[in-house]
């Protein structure tokens, strides 16, 4: 279909007239009006919504049910008491679309009170988390066998050494669960986290950034997921905690912080340095960190307050036997040097970029390099008098190509990869390769493909050229992406996702974790 036919059915219809109109009232928006629109569109996407909480809810409070009505039933195990909490990302609402839920079965004494199998470094009591986890295996196995769908499997306890934790993975329709046992360390987590939440952080703002960030680094940039060897969501979480530490007065929306977040991260001596959500610290073999926090430079109002930390949560987490080593006041910090260091604000020892390897560790820190390239060229469009509002958000909306194709079959089709199509060089003695598909063969796929061809192609000099032109001048700016702009300036932010945590936070710091010491 050539271009005068295309240019008939859009008048047929009326679609020149309808964009016409969008491209003038997205004209008349500032850029920070379409940068909001922007992030709320992408995180209708890849974030929460209404839609997926009730979703994962229901999934989560029906398996939730059924396994305590189960272990309930078992004579052996009626000494116990039980309860199921999840963590992690779900029930604060930071959780993109293909997030698993992280659940815990914690097992009480009835006589005693106390949290069994508590001590992550005892073998026998890894041994018997194990054991136990073979029974809620058992149990879910037959669940999803009365359930008999496609959607729902189970597999194997993972049980390997470099887990603290035996865990039970399943995906209960659609949705992946990681089922633990006992994870003190976990549940710790939730409250920590909650208290820099409530204490340091402006909670909308900083959970749609880190979403969006998140987002990024899972679909398109490929750099999280610790079972890939690459960064986990908490050694993330706590990237982006140190940017709102320390930068936060440098940005004033999500956009802003998504360009400012790889413009740190690229500036980082990750062969030199130690980041935490308190600082980055130069890399000492013998690094006092603990003393250190507590100098008066960590004390100030507008930073997050280590000794208010210490005071009001983490000497509380002391009395759990979970492996907590901040209370050492010299520690030694062995590190690989080829390796990032990220610090665990809890234990302030640990490293959370140790899932990264060698290889990845080198990537990802070459991926900051160019994102944060790839981001001042958007920002610099910004000081530009002549740059028009499409131009900016489809230098945005590039950014997140794999995301946007996923989801809107129209670039799905037109990001497909570039099939090398090529006429017959005249010349067949030229050194070039060239395709063995005739002139017709060649539009006719390129026709079906959707990728038209624009000209004769003799030469690898042409044929990248026209590459490259064909990539610069993909439209990535759909009406839908502009109708959906135009209509969220118009919607107040109390009409809007509100990103609250799940009620259950506030459940487990009322629980009681009495646990052996």
């Amino acid at each position: 279909m050539n271009i005068f036919f295309i240019y008939l059915k859009l008048i047929k219809y009326n679609l020149i007239d309808k964009i016409k109109i969008l491209m003038n009232e997205l004209n008349n928006l500032s850029f920070e009006e379409i940068e909001k629109g922007f992030v709320n569109y992408l995180l209708k996407l890849t974030g929460p919504n209404k839609e997926e909480d009730k979703k994962r809810e229901d999934k989560y409070e029906n398996l939730k049910k059924y396994l305590l009505e189960e272990l309930k039933k078992d004579e052996k195990l009626k000494k116990y008491n039980f309860y199921i909490f999840s963590f992690g990302s779900f029930p604060f609402k930071i959780y993109h679309n293909e997030s698993d839920i992280d659940i815990t079965i914690v097992i009480k004494d009835k006589n005693t009170n106390l949290i069994l199998y508590n001590d992550t470094n005892n073998e026998e009591n890894y041994e018997k988390k194990k054991e136990f986890l073979i029974k809620v295996h058992s149990i879910l196995k037959n669940y999803f066998i009365n359930k008999n769908s496609n959607d729902n499997y189970i597999q194997d306890i993972i049980s390997d050494k470099n887990n603290l934790v035996p865990l039970v993975k399943c995906k209960y329709e659609s949705i992946a669960f990681d089922i633990t046992v006992n994870n003190l360390d976990g549940l710790l987590k939730i409250i920590f986290m909650n208290y820099l939440e409530k204490n340091f952080l402006d909670s909308k703002f900083y959970k749609k950034t880190l979403i969006l960030i998140k987002s990024w680094c899972y679909f398109q940039g490929s750099i999280l997921g610790s079972n890939a060897s690459l960064l986990g969501s908490y050694a993330l979480e706590c990237l982006v905690i140190y940017m709102f530490n320390y930068y936060k007065n440098t940005f004033n929306n999500e956009i802003e912080a998504f360009f400012k977040f790889f413009e740190i991260m690229k500036n980082i001596d990750w062969e030199k340095k130690i980041l935490s959500i308190y600082d980055l610290f130069d890399d000492d073999q013998t690094l006092k960190i603990k003393n250190l926090l507590f100098s008066d430079k960590y004390q100030k109002e507008n930073k997050i307050n280590f000794k208010k930390i210490y005071d009001e949560i983490l000497s509380k987490l002391e009395r759990y036997n979970f492996n907590y080593k901040g209370k050492n006041e010299n520690i030694i910090i062995q590190r690989d040097k080829k390796k990032m260091f990220i610090l665990d604000p809890m234990y302030n020892v640990f490293n959370l970029a140790k899932s990264v390897n060698y290889h990845n560790s080198f990537r990802i820190k070459e991926i900051f390099i160019d994102m944060n390239q790839e981001c001042s060229k958007i920002k610099n469009l910004k000081l530009k008098n002549n740059c028009s509002k499409k131009y900016y958000l489809n230098s945005i909306l590039k950014l997140f190509n794999r995301i946007l194709s996923g989801h809107i079959p129209q670039l799905f089709f037109d990001n497909l990869p570039q099939p090398k199509m090529v006429i017959l060089p005249a010349n067949k003695n030229e050194d070039f390769e060239h395709s063995n598909q005739t002139e017709k063969n060649a539009k006719e796929i390129a026709n079906l493909m959707r990728f038209p061809i624009l000209k004769e192609i003799t030469n690898e000099q042409m044929l990248n050229d026209y590459n490259n032109f064909y990539v610069e001048n993909v439209n990535y700016v759909t009406d839908e992406i502009v109708e959906f702009i135009l209509e969220d300036i118009k919607i107040s932010e109390d009409e809007k996702y509100n990103y609250e945590s799940n009620q259950e936070i506030q459940e487990i710091l009322n629980f009681e974790m009495n646990a052996k010491i």
